[in-house]
């Protein structure tokens, strides 16, 4: 590690790492499992999601462990509970991976998700504090997360090619990163155009009917980089 003894030694986990709460709560007796664990990205599901915040939502989302799912306590045996994430600490530089990728055991390939799935300029996570109900009006623009970058996949699976957004600063200016070439992009081009979804296309054939054709998009963010208001 050519920061350790450094000025800059720990650095890198100051930026990048977080903290989350792993919660489990026995429902009939008074007795509760916290662990906690600390992360560098988290992976977010596509599938079955519309929104960021929908994978926040689904993250989230408490389990109920009963039946022979039972939760296994010392003190009280095996008890009805729920099992949930919460986060104690979002890191300066929020690192999220989109799961665009998947095993299809019918085809015993990986196959890429193109479905439509969209993400916001910026975001607020406080709902997804430990305690969301205790985070004061002051400390809530720890939570408020702007979009920095928009990491694209372009093609299948198995081959395609890869480029990026940025956005320096909390400006509208974006530019696009393809390979050697550093353009300047609209809003609408580095946000819509990485949402993935179908594409469709207005015809009209010699005899004027009109058709709506519509092609597969192969074209998506598989990455996002989001950073603290605060930070």
């Amino acid at each position: 590690n050519k920061m350790k003894g450094t000025s800059v030694e720990g650095t890198f986990h100051r930026m990048f790492e977080g903290e989350m709460t792993n919660v489990i709560e026995c429902i009939n007796v008074d007795f509760s499992s916290v662990r906690e664990e600390k992360f560098i990205d988290l992976q977010l599901n596509v599938k079955g999601c519309k929104t960021i915040l929908d994978s926040f939502d689904e993250y989230t989302t408490e389990e109920i462990l009963d039946g022979d799912n039972k939760y296994h306590t010392d003190n009280f045996g095996l008890q009805d509970a729920k099992k949930y994430i919460r986060f104690k600490r979002f890191p300066p530089v929020l690192q999220l991976q989109l799961k665009r990728f998947e095993y299809d055991p019918e085809t015993d390939g990986m196959v890429k998700l193109n479905e439509k799935y969209q993400f916001e300029e910026v975001i607020d996570l406080s709902k997804y504090a430990l305690k969301p109900e205790e985070v004061e009006e002051e400390e809530k623009d720890r939570y408020i997360y702007h979009l920095h970058s928009i990491l694209v996949h372009q093609g299948k699976a198995h081959m395609g090619h890869y480029f990026a957004y940025i956005r320096p600063s909390t400006e509208e200016q974006w530019f696009k990163f393809n390979d050697e070439i550093v353009e300047s992009s609209s809003r609408e081009r580095a946000l819509d155009g990485s949402y993935g979804g179908a594409l469709s296309e207005v015809e009209v054939d010699e005899s004027r009917k009109i058709w709506l054709r519509e092609d597969t998009n192969e074209t998506s963010a598989y990455m996002l980089v989001y950073i603290s208001q605060r930070d």
